[in-house]
């Protein structure tokens, strides 16, 4: 098929990108497939137009049941009647409004949304909950939206699909997450406030400020020196007490 896919992601932990990595795999003889990190504030104010011509995926995960309360995101896109793939990837709990939000979001941005698909990857907090996903099935589902979405575009079928959840819901107060910084540990290296999605580390003292931290744990796994660390048991017994049960992949076209 002659087409360009680009595929833009927000992914703190990579598993969001593992799971958009899986999906451009799965979409054959494509002409060019570009991967491209929209995780940190300053790669959020670059601008990336596409055409008419050109498919995008836009994909990020799924933060209690909503879009990812990160500043400006999705804002750097531009369309021009481009079609659209979203996927909200999610920790085995439910995706709940979020693919709702990204198709308005998108839209409105000059995008026609002829896909939707919701993952489940590895939950932040309960990293068992979605243990080793996606697997081959969740690929083997992939395959068959992937080829759906070719058909379309063959088609020229872009009519508005329909996609489950509010798009505009009141936002959710996030839990609190106690966290614990070891100053004897830390060299200063920097490297917690260099890839902080939102901006909330000072880079001088590596104090987190609590009102931008959206607790994405990325501070935790990027940390050399293993200084910082969140006390998720509370919130990872009730995930798992709760949400044992495997989903599937679901997809929209």
């Amino acid at each position: 098929m002659e087409m360009n896919i680009t595929a833009l992601y927000f992914s703190p932990t990579k598993g969001t990108k593992k799971a958009v990595e899986c999906l451009l795999t799965c979409f054959d003889n494509v002409e060019k497939k570009t991967l491209v990190d929209n995780t940190l504030p300053k790669q959020r104010e670059i601008i990336h137009e596409f055409k008419n011509e050109d498919l995008v995926v836009v994909a990020n995960p799924v933060y209690a049941g909503q879009l990812p309360p990160a500043m400006g995101l999705w804002k750097n896109l531009r369309g021009n009647d481009t079609p659209c793939i979203i996927m909200a990837c999610y920790g085995n709990r439910h995706y709940d409004d979020t693919l709702a939000q990204m198709q308005q979001m998108l839209e409105v941005r000059g995008f026609s949304v002829i896909g939707a698909i919701a993952p489940v990857i590895p939950h932040i907090f309960a990293s068992n909950l979605g243990a080793g996903r996606p697997n081959m099935a969740d690929k083997a589902v992939f395959k068959v939206f992937a080829d759906a979405i070719c058909k379309k575009i063959a088609t020229g079928d872009f009519k508005e699909i329909s996609v489950p959840g509010d798009s505009n819901p009141q936002p959710k107060q996030a839990l609190p997450i106690p966290k614990t910084y070891d100053k004897k540990l830390c060299t200063l290296c920097g490297a917690c406030a260099a890839h902080c999605p939102v901006g909330a580390i000072d880079p001088l003292t590596a104090a987190i400020d609590d009102k931008l931290c959206i607790n994405c744990m990325r501070c935790v796994k990027t940390c050399p020196v293993h200084a910082r660390t969140c006390d998720c048991e509370k919130i990872k017994t009730w995930l798992e007490s709760m949400c044992k049960e495997e989903r599937p992949v679901e997809y929209f076209l």
